[in-house]
């Protein structure tokens, strides 16, 4: 489910359970001061060690928004799963990030011993499905040695698996 809200100048976009609040930094205190006091009661119980916060420009301290939420201060953020803003170089480095997980959990395939649940667990359990939506919405001109390494790695896998060249 998505919805868009706005109201007392925040901006929200929700999908599940993941939520964009866009504002002054005053407003997004206020809000998060609300949903921690209130959302209890609701239902909504906000881990702020979870949370986030981004700003692009100015003072990066942030002292108004409590000390759990995590500051970003590289040169962009993630939304949804996917890189946004900035430098070629987030860009590729959260799509490194995503492709070596991915990568370090095809190397323990063999483990299963079993062909046909391997590659079960190949197409179905090991990032293929976050792999493919990054290459939906990251620019793939930023992330060329990324992708490269993937479809290395994801051959090697198939080989492993299938016992045969590709």
């Amino acid at each position: 489910s998505h919805w868009a809200y706005s109201r007392n100048k925040v901006s929200t976009v929700v999908s599940g359970c993941d939520g964009t609040f866009v504002g002054s930094r005053s407003a997004i205190s206020s809000l998060l001061d609300l949903m921690t006091s209130k959302g209890p009661s609701f239902g909504l119980h906000l881990h702020l060690n979870k949370c986030e916060i981004f700003w692009p420009s100015g003072n990066q301290d942030f002292p108004e928004i409590p000390a759990e939420v995590r500051r970003i201060v590289s040169g962009g953020v993630e939304v949804l799963g996917s890189p946004i803003l900035r430098s070629d170089s987030f860009f590729a480095g959260s799509v490194a990030r995503c492709v070596r997980k991915v990568l370090s959990c095809q190397d323990h395939l063999l483990d299963v011993k079993d062909p046909q649940v391997e590659l079960l667990l190949f197409r179905s359990c090991l990032g293929i499905c976050k792999i493919n939506h990054i290459l939906r919405t990251v620019p793939s001109h930023r992330i060329r040695q990324e992708l490269s390494e993937f479809d290395s790695g994801l051959r090697h896998s198939l080989e492993l698996i299938s016992h045969s060249s590709i």
